[in-house]
This record gives structure tokens, C-alpha cells and sequence, in this order.
């Protein structure tokens, strides 16, 4: 399992559809990167519940929320 993961950097890599729900799972992850890709929808609520993510980068992407 992924549980443990602290960085997720995913830019620039021409990823389509929504942002996973299942992403609110990893508790530890302090680092979110998936600007520049083609993401659409909007933006999972738990992601809320991440207490350690204290950086975030969606930008150039399609989301709402």
C-alpha cells in the first residue's frame, strides 16, 4: 500500500479525469503536486481530512470546487 507516501508529484504528465477520492487515504502525504495536466471535476473533499498536506499545486488543470 501506498499509506506511507509523503510527496506525490504528478505535473506535466497529460493525466485526464478525476482527481481519485481514495487520495483522502493517505494520511501522511504533506506534498501534492498534479498542475499542468488535464484533471477535471472537482476537487475531492477528503482531501480536507490530510492534516500533514501543507503543500498543494492544482493549478492549469480543469477542477472546480
Amino acid at each position: 500500500m501506498l499509506t506511507n507516501l509523503e510527496t506525490l508529484s504528478l505535473h506535466k504528465n497529460t493525466l485526464k479525469g478525476h482527481i481519485p477520492v481514495s487520495l483522502g487515504n493517505l494520511s501522511k502525504l504533506g506534498y501534492l503536486r498534479v498542475d499542468d495536466n488535464k484533471l477535471s471535476g472537482s476537487i475531492p473533499l477528503e482531501l480536507e481530512t490530510l492534516y500533514n498536506l501543507v503543500k498543494v499545486n492544482m493549478s492549469f488543470n480543469f477542477l472546480t470546487g
